[in-house]
Formats: structure tokens, sequence, C-alpha cells
């Protein structure tokens, strides 16, 4: 029965793997992936075919996880720099071989440039990867569309890692929806002012797996979001009570609410309905 169990397991370990290696030995290609600006070379290696140029890898469906890269044999001396469509950054220089470690998640595309240097293209080989599942999104629908920079505000956000233990959503660098463990914030860094300086747009109190539908505040006194998607967590509104009782009583109208998923995410309003609670009770 261990055995059996064993090899199982491993079957279910090996099913959920996606670690891929792009060797190029057939030359500049992967399947499933697009690379614009290489050149294959012998020995199963790629070059950027003008160091001028930005050269690209880009998943043709989906997203990927770039792990690392390695330069060489043939080094060249010049300072590079890989980003990634999520705002990710990693310079470099091709004077010596080696393993560049990225780790990056959840990426479309990379693009490889040269800072400076007057060197020849490096070898590059061993792209480490691994193919991740569809993440979530959240749209964000904001009338009257101009609350903070970068803008708009609007848009799709993806799922990106985790923050506080739920999921981070992100439009791009300078765009986010986090979880504070307190509250979900859309946050803005504005990319005119040098640092990380994310501030929060609106805030939602509702203790939700996901960002909430509706309920947004606003720090500003912006327009109110609308949040959809397939991550959107659905707001549950009070309605129907008429389906408990024909002629519900104030008391079956406060115990209905305060058995309201919407009502027990949200501290504030939990309170609020306590106290209504207890003065209904006392009279």
């Amino acid at each position: 029965m261990n055995k059996i169990f064993t090899l199982l397991f491993a079957i279910v370990i090996s099913t959920l793997s996606y670690g891929q290696v792009m060797t190029f030995n057939t030359g500049a290609t992967e399947p499933g992936f697009t690379l614009t600006g290489w050149t294959p070379f012998t020995g199963g290696t790629i070059y950027m075919t003008d160091l001028s140029t930005p050269a690209t890898v880009s998943v043709n469906s989906g997203v990927w996880n770039f792990d690392s890269f390695d330069v060489g044999p043939f080094t060249g001396n010049n300072t590079m720099r890989v980003t990634s469509n999520l705002g990710d950054s990693y310079d470099y220089n091709t004077d010596t071989v080696a393993t560049h470690v990225l780790n990056w998640i959840n990426v479309t595309t990379v693009t490889f440039t040269r800072l400076s240097g007057s060197g020849a293209s490096a070898d590059y080989d061993n792209f480490s990867y691994s193919i991740s599942p569809p993440p979530g999104d959240v749209v964000v629908s904001i009338p009257n569309d101009n609350c903070m920079a970068p803008l708009p505000n609007s848009g799709t956000y993806i799922e990106v890692g985790t923050v506080n233990g739920k999921n981070r959503y992100v439009k791009n660098a300078n765009l986010q929806i986090i979880w504070t463990g307190t509250q979900w914030e859309i946050q803005g860094d504005d990319p005119n002012i040098s640092g990380v300086n994310f501030v929060a747009a609106w805030f939602n109190t509702d203790d939700t797996p996901t960002p909430p539908e509706g309920c947004w505040q606003s720090s500003f006194g912006c327009s109110i979001p609308a949040i959809s998607g397939q991550d959107a967590h659905p707001t549950e509104y009070v309605s129907d009570i008429v389906n408990l009782d024909p002629n519900p009583t104030l008391a079956q109208t406060v115990e209905y609410l305060m058995s309201s998923k919407w009502f027990k995410s949200s501290v504030f309003r939990r309170k609020r309905l306590k106290s209504l609670q207890m003065v209904i009770l006392a009279r």
C-alpha cells in the first residue's frame, strides 16, 4: 500500500511540475513562445542579432515564470538589462560565463537591452522556465477616471503573488490592488515621483478572499469604482427579506442582517447592527 501511495504521489507531483529549459539545440525557437531578435549559433546557443535593438521572448498565450538564463561560453563586455512586462528589471554584464537567477513569475514578455559597451554579442543558453496556470484577474471600472497617477486607473489587474496572505493584483508596475491586513486597497505609485510611494485612492474593509465587487470608499473624494472579473468577490446586498417572512418585524430584519455575509465581513457594519439589535431587545 505504501508503494502504491508513493507512486501516486510521484505522479501527482510530476503532473503539477512544469519546469522546462530552452536549450536552443534546434535554433532560436521554443514551442509555445516567440523569440524576436535572436540568432542561433553552434553548440545549441543563441545571441542577440543586433545589440542596438532589444531582443524579446514572449509566451504565445497565458503567462510563464522566468527562472534563470546562462551567458556563455562566448562572452562580450557589455552591460545589459533584462526587463519584464510587469516591471521586473535585472542588470548584468556579459564579460563572464554565469547563470543569472531571476525567479520572475506570471510574465508574458521579457526584453533584453544593451545599456553600454561595445563588445560583441554574448552567447545565451538554458532559459529555465515554467508555465503557470492562468492567473486570476479583476477588472476595475471607474467613472470620471482621473483620480491618481498613473492614469487610467481603470482596467484589468492580473493576479501576481500574494501580500498579507491574499492575492495581489497588478495592472502595471505602478498600479496594484492588495490586502493590507485590515482592508483591500487600490493603490498607485506616481512614476514622476522618485522612489516607491504607493498611496491608496480607494479602500474596502470587507474581509473577503479576493477583492469585493462593491462597497468601495474613496480616500480623496474620487468617483467610486466597481470591480468585476473572474476573481471579483460577490458583494451580498440585502434583499428579499420577505422570503423569510411576508411581514418581517424589525427584530427579524436585524437578525437577518446579522446573519448576512456582507455584514459579517465588516467589523464596522457588524458593530452598528449589534448596537441596533441591543436597542430593539431592550424595548
